[in-house]
């Protein structure tokens, strides 16, 4: 049986001893990253079998181990290639011609170093336009060795 509670005792021990000076960020951080591939690697597994231990129940929804159990569509996801729609595939297109474009314009953007004038090729009005404003946030990246 796996021991929730005592998990969450000790979840808020590591945090204490993090605050603490007591144990290495970093440290935590490659154990925490060992831990999330292991769960991965479980909860694929865990995640079909559960669906089927589940569905052997005979209810949609029931009670264990002090936590409901659903059965529920989780996502659903739909083919529409082999519809021959020819509206859809002009859509689509006009989508992919316009996400390309938008691409260009923001790479633009990104490459000027202030105001800018800039002549609307449709309407011949002038603008003034700016470079995007950059935000982000420093972390660390975590690589396991193998």
């Amino acid at each position: 049986m796996i021991v929730i509670d005592g998990c969450i005792v000790g979840a808020s021990e590591l945090v204490r001893q993090l605050q603490d000076d007591e144990i290495s960020a970093l440290d935590v951080k490659i154990a925490l990253k060992q831990m999330e591939v292991a769960i991965e690697q479980v909860k694929k597994v865990a995640d079909r079998m559960a669906a089927d231990e589940a569905a052997k129940q005979g209810e949609r929804s029931f009670m264990h181990n002090g936590a409901r159990i659903e059965l529920a569509e989780l996502g659903t996801k739909y083919d529409f290639t082999p519809c021959g729609y020819p509206p859809l595939a002009r859509i689509e297109s006009s989508m992919k011609e316009y996400g390309e474009q938008a691409k260009a314009a923001q790479a633009w953007l990104k490459s000027i170093k202030g105001k800018t004038e800039y002549i609307d090729p449709e309407t011949g009005e002038v603008c003034e336009v700016y470079p995007p404003i950059k935000t982000s946030t420093t972390g660390i990246k975590i690589t396991l060795a193998k």
